[in-house]
């Protein structure tokens, strides 16, 4: 399939959550509503990111990306030429924030909302799976690996165990960017692949929100989270995302 552009990234976390689809409301622009779920909850998405520089047919600034979005309805209605890529899922970015100003100028170029915020940090363990973000309003998100803790019921002892190892695999999503501004809707698919977990998981990470500007409002978010989903590349192994005009374009 020929795309548009590529872009690459070594580093990568992501997760799922859910909150009160009246809460997000407020926030989406007018013709896009979240998916909900059966009791009425809207799916977040939180990504930390880290792009390389250049790219195909785009030349990106090395950056570290915080974004945030929500779960919308995938529609594929622009990509129907032969070739093109049909979104499984699809996710409209409520705010974007990065640690390369040029990078947030070409994503407000773009369409995307960008936070402002200033000297945005990315503090992580070496391995990329223990730290927080933060910049002069204080700390945005902070994310742990976890050990799992059992209990020896013969001894009545509670002992901690270090989850084995993560274990990766190649993978390949196909999504949808859903883009919103003052020149109106725009759906951008992709093909994202690379080595990821071989699985979703649910509790590897601690994943603790701060009550930040970041979060436009959504104070609630503000404590450790119950996550649907994480997600995490292979440390230091390139992935890809593929980038795919639609029909008109």
């Amino acid at each position: 399939m020929e795309h548009k552009a590529a872009i690459y990234m070594d580093w990568g976390l992501f997760f799922e959550i859910e909150i009160s689809a009246a809460l997000i409301r407020p926030l989406l622009p007018p013709g896009i509503t979240p998916v909900e779920t059966n009791n009425g909850n809207a799916i977040l998405t939180l990504n930390l990111l880290h792009f390389l520089s250049g790219g195909d047919q785009v030349d990106l600034p090395a950056n570290n990306e915080i974004d945030f979005g929500v779960a919308v309805p995938v529609d594929n209605s622009g990509y129907q030429n032969k070739g093109k890529p049909h979104a499984k899922s699809a996710v409209h970015m409520l705010n974007i924030a990065s640690d390369s100003e040029d990078y947030l100028t070409i994503c407000r170029d773009s369409g995307y909302c960008t936070h402002e915020g200033a000297n945005l940090k990315f503090e992580f363990s070496p391995d990329g799976m223990n730290g927080c973000v933060l910049d002069g309003n204080g700390p945005i998100v902070t994310i742990t690996a976890l050990s799992m803790t059992t209990k020896n019921l013969t001894e009545n002892i509670t002992e901690n165990i270090t989850k084995a190892t993560p274990e990766y695999s190649p993978f390949q999503r196909f999504g949808q960017d859903v883009i919103h501004d003052h020149r109106g809707e725009y759906r951008l698919n992709f093909i994202f692949e690379g080595e990821g977990l071989s699985e979703p998981q649910t509790d590897l990470f601690e994943l603790t929100l701060e009550d930040h500007p970041f979060f436009r409002g959504l104070n609630n978010l503000a404590g450790k989270q119950a996550c649907l989903s994480q997600f995490a590349l292979r440390p230091k192994k390139t992935a890809t995302l593929y980038l795919f005009a639609p029909d008109e374009a």
